[in-house]
């Protein structure tokens, strides 16, 4: 991931000499503005572990459907992305190698793309990162079905389609020791 770094030097700089007692942000806030943060907002805390995976069917970058019934692998998870997401990109040298790790009938990953709904910068991004694995695209109601908030968002799924680990965020390590753990439990 590319990062532009620039700088300018600065000598004698004085910043925010305002006394924080005649400070007040409101006035630099329209009246007919509403403020709304993420911390008001009540989180929905459903915990999907336990439960059966919500069925789908949803479109490849080839434009081709994948049904959820028709996924057979005795383990199955399923990562929702966003592909300007920085710890979703970090995610994905770990998930290339996984997927080579095992036969696609013990376990199989797809990547859902939940944040875009271009199929074309999609497939631009799958080519670029030379992603292997399915990577489709979500629809608002399986974002909704699925409760997720935020991405990265990992299922780990059994057999029988219930949902086992809910892991909700990616930290290199810590991530990819959780994941695995978790499979070879289930396989």
């Amino acid at each position: 991931m590319s990062v532009n770094t620039n700088w300018e030097t600065c000598k004698n700089a004085k910043l925010n000499t305002t006394n924080n007692d005649e400070f007040s942000e409101s006035k630099y806030i329209p009246s007919n503005f509403t403020i709304s943060t993420h911390l008001n907002q009540k989180a929905a805390n459903v915990d999907l572990t336990g439960k059966p995976a919500p069925d789908w069917i949803l479109t490849d970058t080839n434009n081709n459907s994948v049904a959820f019934k028709n996924l057979k692998s005795r383990v199955l998870m399923i990562q929702f992305t966003g592909i300007g997401c920085p710890p979703c990109h970090a995610s994905i040298p770990f998930l290339k190698k996984l997927v080579t790790e095992y036969d696609v009938k013990n376990f199989e990953f797809i990547s859902i793309e939940a944040w875009s709904r271009n199929i074309d910068g999609v497939r631009r991004y799958q080519n670029k990162n030379d992603l292997k694995y399915k990577f489709l695209l979500s629809t608002d109601e399986i974002i909704k079905r699925y409760h997720v908030d935020l991405v990265p968002e990992f299922f780990i799924i059994d057999k029988k389609r219930i949902i086992r680990k809910v892991i909700n965020g990616y930290e290199e390590g810590v991530t990819d020791k959780e994941i695995r753990d978790r499979i070879k439990e289930l396989i």
